[in-house]
């Protein structure tokens, strides 16, 4: 609470007055009217305005963040409508009697007679998120391109066909204009972080104040003056430019809208953001206290994380110290945050294609790699044989029990599994049957309401619901959920719809060209039926357990279940796992099984005892011909972590 009531009491010793409107992280609600920016205007009354609504005022049109594009759109109407009824600095329009203009003036409150600029918090299509990616989603700049004159006309035109895409939102009283001398006003927005002028408009993200982050490196900030009494058009501060040498700057060259081009202030504020590689790299000299620095080196390096030597490379130069070392020092004295990661390097396969082997031939590859001697690789072989047989033993007769249908060996073939669609009915927040098609979406981002509780937002609508349904369909389980501060998979409690008795999942698509269905049907208690059908067969069998063993060997589906779906937790529990839940994990995509039991096969071998190669080097006394030594020694127990 502290760094806010620090705030509060420098906003409320302002004497300047300050218009704000709220952004995307300010809004509490999802209507955005009620939001954070209310104890700063609480604060100074006097000289601090938020307008919580689109706002005309003073030749602008003030648009705080809507996530609702139609809040947008008919603000932008309604303002264009205001302006285009050809007022008079008092407000009077020239075809209207007195009254008529008192009661519009009335019914619309103070309003523009010349839209000159609009000032938003948008995330607009084309924008530049960072320095690599531009926006795909959010609002048309065609709303913005917004033309005018000095006449006080306006009107909105396609950027591509010209056509007036406010021409059914306006108001009925607004009168014609034929004139063509049109301007496009300008519209300066925030969200995005990097200061820049969307292509081919006249739309300016003004930018953060400072570098917020490391994407944001290099990028100069600045603040943009404008002059109300000239139409918002940007201020001249021919006085104030910056100057380096014969090169005029004026803030980021990715504000390209020429009329505020000389208007921006640099700014200089805050930490800057700084990259350096090597051990041989030098710290920039303009860096100051404060600022943020990465620093990547090789792998071989001896500094640790925090600039000091951790190891010694060489026994004849005990005090040779790295320049990076002393570089690193030197910046964390100045108070510069230095960061030191490591190249990534990528190392080849000790095995190439070993997940392409079946545990006799990848066991074949390891001898030759590890250059195991004849007599360990023989044992070895004979420990997979005897385990090969003792999975045998768990089959049964007939060949239809779940070790059976695991044991069996595919043909080699890869497995080609398409997604067609999905149907759920009493499954989570789909009380109600809902069929959504999955074949040919491309990438989809998946939005949702959640009209039983409005401060929930989207949370609880049942995105993720439908996202893992085909999972569920196909593996009888679920991604986990964070519940009072641990993780778990939903049970069949969670799953069914309330007031609905059962849950009913099916999915269908085709795996090799063959069309499949599954069919999985849950009440709170018990699994009601899986059905299964695969090229026009039903291959559903006795029980539920034989069944998804089927499905399993079929279309892969556990295997699916672990590289296909991914909920919100899935990557962070990896990566917090124990090397037990880890190896779980990782057992559900190659054979771990085997491995296992070999390990306990040795331990529990009749013979009690493994075959240890000792095997040592040596030079004659001339330092040539190399000689070797090996010694076989029967010993116990030292084979397992050869195993």
């Amino acid at each position: 609470m502290e760094p806010l009531v620090d705030a509060l009491t420098e906003i409320g010793t302002w004497s300047v007055p300050t218009v704000m409107i709220p952004g995307n992280h300010d809004q509490v609600t999802v209507g955005g009217e009620l939001h954070a920016l209310t104890p700063l205007e609480k604060c100074n009354p006097t000289n601090v305005k938020v307008f919580t609504k689109p706002t005309l005022w003073r030749n602008a049109l003030w648009l705080p963040y809507r996530r609702d594009q139609r809040v947008l759109k008919e603000a932008v109407a309604e303002a264009v409508g205001f302006t285009t009824r050809d007022g008079d600095a008092n407000g009077n329009v020239a075809n209207e009697t007195s009254s008529e203009t008192e009661k519009n003036k009335k019914r619309d409150g103070p309003y523009s007679t010349h839209l000159s600029a609009v000032m938003c918090h948008a995330d607009v299509v084309g924008a530049s998120m960072n320095e690599s990616f531009q926006a795909r989603d959010g609002i048309s700049p065609d709303l913005f391109n917004i033309c005018s004159s000095v006449d006080g006309s306006a009107d909105v035109r396609d950027v591509t066909t010209g056509a007036d895409v406010a021409a059914g939102l306006r108001t009925a009283n607004k009168t014609a204009n034929t004139k063509t001398n049109k301007t496009t006003i300008p519209t300066y927005t925030g969200h995005y972080h990097k200061p820049h002028t969307v292509p081919g408009t006249r739309i300016t993200y003004v930018g953060s104040p400072y570098q917020v982050s490391r994407a944001e490196r290099g990028q100069q900030k600045a603040l943009l003056v404008l002059d109300a009494t000239l139409g918002w058009a940007g201020a001249s501060l021919e006085s104030l430019k910056s100057i380096n040498e014969n090169e005029t700057q004026f803030g980021d060259p990715a504000v390209t809208d020429g009329e505020i081009k000389k208007s921006l202030i640099p700014l200089d504020i805050g930490p800057r953001h700084f990259s350096v590689t090597g051990e041989l790299g030098v710290l920039p000299q303009d860096a100051r206290a404060g600022d943020c620095v990465r620093w990547t080196l090789p792998l071989s390096s001896a500094i640790g994380l925090g600039g000091s030597v951790v190891k010694k490379t060489k026994k004849d130069d005990e005090n040779a110290e790295s320049p990076a070392c002393a570089a690193i020092a030197d910046a964390m004295k100045q108070g510069i945050e230095v960061e030191i990661t490591y190249e990534q390097v990528a190392r080849p396969a000790r095995i190439p294609l070993a997940e392409e082997l079946g545990p006799n031939g990848l066991y074949d590859a390891y001898c030759v790699a590890a250059d195991l001697p004849r007599e360990v690789a023989e044992f070895g072989k004979e420990i997979l044989r005897d385990v090969a047989a003792g999975i045998a033993k768990r089959a049964d007769a007939d060949g239809t029990s779940v070790a059976s249908l695991q044991m069996q060996n595919a043909d080699g073939t890869q497995k080609h599994v398409s997604l067609h669609r999905v149907t759920v009915q009493g499954f989570g927040a789909f009380s109600n049957k809902t069929c959504y098609p999955l074949r040919n979406r491309g990438v989809c981002a998946v939005v949702g309401d959640n009209r039983n509780d409005r401060c929930s937002d989207s949370n609880g609508a049942g995105k993720t619901t439908l996202v893992m349904a085909p999972m569920w369909a196909l593996t009888g389980k679920t991604d986990s959920r964070i519940d009072q501060g641990s993780q778990k998979s939903l049970t069949k409690t969670d799953v069914v719809s309330d007031g609905s008795a059962k849950a009913v999942v099916t999915v269908g698509g085709t795996v090799n060209g063959k069309a499949f269905e599954v069919t999985r049907i849950v009440s709170r208690t018990k699994v009601v039926s899986l059905t299964y059908q695969l090229d026009g067969f039903d291959k559903t069998l006795a029980d539920s357990r034989l069944t998804q063993a089927a499905i399993n060997l079929d279309l892969g589906a556990s295997i699916i279940g672990r590289v296909a779906f991914h909920g919100q937790h899935t990557v962070g529990s990896l990566l917090d796992a124990n090397d037990g839940a880890l190896k779980s994990a990782l057992g559900e995509l190659v054979e771990a099984e085997t491995w296992s039991l070999a390990k306990a096969r040795i331990s529990q071998s009749p013979r009690s005892a493994s075959i240890l190669v000792l095997r040592m080097d040596y030079y004659d006394q001339k330092g040539a011909f190399p000689r070797t030594i090996t010694l076989t020694v029967h010993s116990y127990q030292s084979l397992i972590h050869m195993v």
